[in-house]
This record gives C-alpha cells, sequence and structure tokens, in this order.
C-alpha cells in the first residue's frame, strides 16, 4: 500500500510512511497481516462506511483545498453543510438486534475513533449511530460525547458487530472509505474477517 491524497487515515493508522519511497522500503521489510474488509452488498471497504451529517464532506472537498489544508479542508466543506442538517429515518438490524429511528450520522468503522487508531483483524465492526436529538439539551449532549469520543453517553447509540442489514425509504448516500456510493433502498453489511492480506 502507497499513500497518496493529503489526508491518509488509513495509512497513518497502520504507521506506514507518508512518502512513497519509504512506504516502498517497509514493504519490502514487512511482513504480511490480515486484515478485515467490510462489504457494502457488492463493494468493500476497509475504513468506513458513513451517512448522513458530513459524510459528502469526505468526497466533495476540492482536491485544492485538500491539498492546501487537509483534514481542515474537510472541517470548511462540512461547516458549509450545517444549514442542511437533517435527520434520516433508518431500519437497521445488527447482529439481530433492531436500532429503527431517525439518525444524524451513522457509521460502519473498523475503529472506535473514525480518525484513530484500527482494529482491523477482530472479525467486528464499531457501529456509531447519532439519533436526532429532541431538543437543544439532548443536542448539547451528543456534542459532548462526540467532542469526547464517549460513545456510550450522551444518547449515542454504540455497538460492535459483525454484520449489519440497512433499509430506508429516503435518498440515503453513502461514503465508502471517502468515496461516494449512491443511496439504495436496503443494504447488507457483512464483515469479512482476515480477508485481505498486506505487506506493512
Amino acid at each position: 500500500y502507497l499513500p497518496q491524497g493529503s489526508t491518509n487515515d488509513f495509512a497513518a493508522s497502520m504507521k506506514i510512511p507518508s512518502d512513497p519511497a519509504k512506504a516502498a522500503e517497509a514493504i519490502v521489510r514487512g511482513e504480511t497481516r490480515q486484515l478485515d474488509i467490510g462489504c457494502f452488498d457488492e463493494r468493500i471497504f476497509v475504513y468506513v462506511a458513513s451517512f448522513g451529517a458530513f459524510t459528502r464532506v469526505s468526497y466533495a472537498a476540492s482536491q485544492g483545498m485538500k491539498n492546501a489544508l487537509g483534514h481542515f479542508g474537510y472541517l470548511v466543506e462540512g461547516i458549509r453543510d450545517l444549514n442542511t442538517l437533517r435527520p434520516y429515518r433508518v431500519r437497521i438490524t445488527a447482529d439481530g438486534e433492531r436500532l429503527d429511528g431517525d439518525y444524524l450520522f451513522g457509521a460502519v468503522a473498523n475503529s472506535t475513533s473514525i480518525a484513530g487508531m484500527m482494529k482491523l483483524d477482530d472479525g467486528r465492526f464499531e457501529l456509531l449511530l447519532v439519533p436526532n436529538p429532541k431538543n437543544a439539551a439532548e443536542l448539547q449532549n451528543l456534542i459532548w460525547a462526540l467532542l469526547n469520543q464517549q460513545y456510550d453517553a450522551g444518547g449515542l447509540i454504540f455497538r460492535h458487530v459483525t454484520a449489519l442489514h440497512v433499509e430506508t425509504d429516503e435518498d440515503l448516500p453513502w461514503s465508502l472509505d471517502g468515496e461516494y456510493a449512491p443511496s439504495r433502498p436496503a443494504v447488507d453489511i457483512p464483515n469479512r474477517q482476515r480477508a485481505l492480506t498486506m505487506l506493512l
């Protein structure tokens, strides 16, 4: 894996050098490691599948903004999206548990923090859902929990799961590892344990 682009959380989390030549040297010296992958019906993701608030930021920010500002480029684009913040009605089955509701954001990730260290070989996803707050106090609690990465607090829904089935009647675009995925009425998202072998 030779990292490219201005913001590459996968490479950073796997401690892969950002310089392609140094990354190539690490490959030559490295050992194989088997990593989990996620399937989004017929598509594959390694890092995260997400929907809702700020999801479009990962693929809507211009390349010039990313090059100039890195992570901050995404934040700038996200701030522009604040006035379009709205809940999505989603029906989710996660390892047999029903989690139907109105959500501002949802993520199916291989890391407990989407910009943090990954656990890519435990056979489970980390599912994070941000419910639509009913009042200002609930919104404040959600923001506090997200900022402090307290995923079991503030009304957030956080689960370790091996597979999900997601249904919606709305136009719900997704982001797969930062790339656009069009809305679909239903999608299956299983974890394929240790399906990818990489030199790291």
